[in-house]
């Protein structure tokens, strides 16, 4: 993985709230049975879809912020702990591989 960008502490907090939600929301839904209410069950989908968008705009929102140039492919990861971002292809300028790890 290559190290990208540690994050500012408000865009941390936003991914991370982001992340908790959508973890919370599939395990309310592991929990829903068939028994269950399908409105509920529905609601429950319904918020997925909409924390699932949230959290790829923010995705997209930090790429554009920080106007990283990658492949389509590259999958992103953030550390929780520290809010550095890294990816799994290295960052490219005019074709040359940036180094911002340090």
């Amino acid at each position: 993985m290559y190290e990208l960008v540690q994050v500012e502490k408000h865009e941390l907090e936003e991914i991370l709230f982001i992340y908790e939600r959508k973890n919370s929301l599939n395990e309310l839904l592991m929990i829903v049975s068939e028994e269950y209410d399908n409105y509920l069950k529905n609601k429950i989908l319904n918020d997925i879809k909409d924390v699932d968008n949230a959290y790829s705009s923010w995705w997209k929102k930090t790429k554009e912020f920080y106007q990283w140039n990658l492949p389509e492919e590259t999958m992103l990861k953030i550390n929780f702990q520290t809010g550095i971002i890294y990816s799994s292809h290295p960052l490219f300028e005019n074709n040359n591989f940036v180094n911002r790890s340090g």
